[in-house]
Order: structure tokens, then sequence, then C-alpha cells
């Protein structure tokens, strides 16, 4: 019997990552017979805005897994908070008894927990849009990502250069897989219409 699909996310934002998964589980959803659920791991502060349109495709659980720069790991050495490591236990135990028979990470944000899910042996696909700026904001997290994952999307082939060249260790499979936001028809009217809004702004 055929296994689920977890898809995980790292916020659930008007964001370009986020609306590329929702697009993904929507087309999924109407096109397929395969079982899925989300998780939105989301970096304190950020929005979540589209959370009620993940939950209307499929059962999607929100999770504070906050990213860490080098001050925010400061900090929590010296708190000495393990509140990030029973998190992490958590979602392995909860992965194993809901019997996920595939992992897809929507990003490089969630690199923490893929370097803990990599342990349970289930195959897990990075769907990596990422470049410079949030590897080197977070470079810890991006080579957690890539470092344990079994295979690669790269949404452009800017992003499998960049790979290559930054990260020279044994890369997984990549495949170049280009993205898109779907098309809606929006008319002039609403477009001058919301122009008018954000000026007033």
């Amino acid at each position: 019997m055929r296994g689920k699909i977890l898809f995980i996310g790292h916020e659930a934002s008007r964001t370009g990552a986020p609306i590329v998964l929702l697009n993904l589980l929507k087309w999924l959803k109407k096109n397929s017979d395969i079982e899925f659920e989300t998780l939105i791991c989301h970096n304190y502060g950020h929005r979540c805005e589209l959370i009620s349109e993940f939950n209307k495709i499929a059962k999607t659980t929100l999770l504070s897994l906050d990213y860490e720069n080098k001050t925010e790991k400061i900090i929590r050495f010296l708190s000495n908070s393990n509140k990030f490591d029973r998190i992490k236990k958590d979602v392995s135990l909860y992965v194993k008894k809901k019997n996920f028979s595939l992992i897809y990470s929507n990003t490089a944000g969630n690199g923490h927990l893929l370097k803990h899910l990599f342990q349970l042996n289930i195959p897990i696909i990075l769907h990596l849009h990422e470049l410079e700026l949030i590897y080197n904001l977070y470079p810890d997290v991006y080579k957690n990502s890539v470092s344990n994952c079994s295979e690669i999307i790269a949404a452009s082939n800017a992003v499998k250069l960049f790979l290559e060249a930054t990260l020279r260790q044994s890369l997984p499979e990549i495949n170049v897989v280009h993205e898109f936001i779907e098309y809606q028809n929006i008319t002039n009217t609403q477009i001058e219409e919301k122009r008018r809004k954000s000026e007033k702004n």
C-alpha cells in the first residue's frame, strides 16, 4: 500500500516559494489520488496568511521552527534551551507514525529539521529556490538541507550553478524544473485600482 507524502514549507506567507508549493498541492489534489499532508515550519514573526488555503487542500500542521544566525545560536547556548531538540524528536515520531513514504521540502529553510528526518531513511526531495542571500544569512541551515536529501529540484539553472560552485561536496542528483506562479486574469481596471490603493498606503 502506498504511503503518504509529507510536504514541508518554511512559512505560509503570500510570497514566492509558499505560493509555488500551494499551487503544486492544488494541482496534486485535482489531478491525482496521492495522499499528502503539509507541515509549515514558520519562523517567528513571519506572516502565515495562506495557512487557511493550505488547510483547504490537506491537513496542515503549523510548527514554530526558528532559523538561527550566529547571534541566535549564542543566545540559545547561553539560555541552555533544548526546545528545538524536542521539536525535532516530536516531528520524527510523527513522521514514523504516519508512515510517510516521501518527504518533500520546499526550501532550504528546513535544514536543521531535515538533518534529523534524514536518519529515518525516508527519501527526501529538496526543492531549492534560494541563492546567495539566504546562503549568506543561514549557511548552516542551507548546507544541512543540501546534505540531508536524496534529490534536489533546482528552481532555475542559476540555483544549480550556485550549488555546484559554492558547495564543493558530493551533491545528490540535481534536476532543474523551472517554477511558476499560477496566472490570474486581472483586468487593467483592477490593476489601476490596486495601484491607487497602494499609493494611498
